[in-house]
């Protein structure tokens, strides 16, 4: 380990020149993983799962202030979240996930995205839709994707989901 980490083609700071924010710490991961991981056995072999998109996406400037921004990429500007996609395939990550962490109805009623459950439900749809679009339009070249589930209100204090849960789907 020591000698890895010591090493100048495996310093941290040389991933900041190409990538930034999580791209830049997955790839160093990568790198420690992929040499500490040679002795493993199959079975034990790690599986890399991309970084957050919707913090990826913040870091090239699509933001409202919250993640809605991010969700909206995949239909305003799918060619960037796509670049995003292959960046994380490119770098080594088993797994791609799939942009749709907010698209909840209720987020979307909040927002002004939709005015009641039925049309809420359908932009749901639409946008977990096109954010599958954008994972297949990057190319798996091997990498898998896999979908989100978010939580029903984009929230994780258990005070603040709603009793009447079945509402929200």
């Amino acid at each position: 380990l020591a000698p890895f980490l010591s090493s100048p083609i495996h310093d941290p700071s040389s991933y900041k020149e190409k990538r930034h924010g999580s791209l830049a710490r997955l790839s160093f991961f990568l790198e420690f993983q992929r040499a500490t991981s040679k002795s493993m056995s199959h079975e034990k072999q790690i599986i890399i799962l991309d970084g957050g998109l919707g913090h990826e996406l913040k870091q090239r400037g699509v933001s409202d202030g919250t993640f809605l921004a991010g969700l909206l990429a995949n239909e305003t500007q799918p060619a960037l979240v796509e670049a995003i996609h292959r960046d994380y395939r490119e770098i080594g990550c088993d797994v791609i996930t799939t942009n749709n962490f907010v698209a909840v109805p209720q987020r979307m009623i909040e927002t002004g995205l939709a005015t009641d459950l039925d049309s809420a439900n359908k932009r749901t749809r639409e946008l977990i839709a096109a954010a599958v679009r954008c994972a297949r339009a990057a190319g798996t070249y091997g990498t898998k994707i896999a979908g989100t589930i978010p939580p029903l209100t984009e929230c994780y204090v258990a005070s603040a989901v709603p009793e009447k849960t079945e509402e929200l789907i």
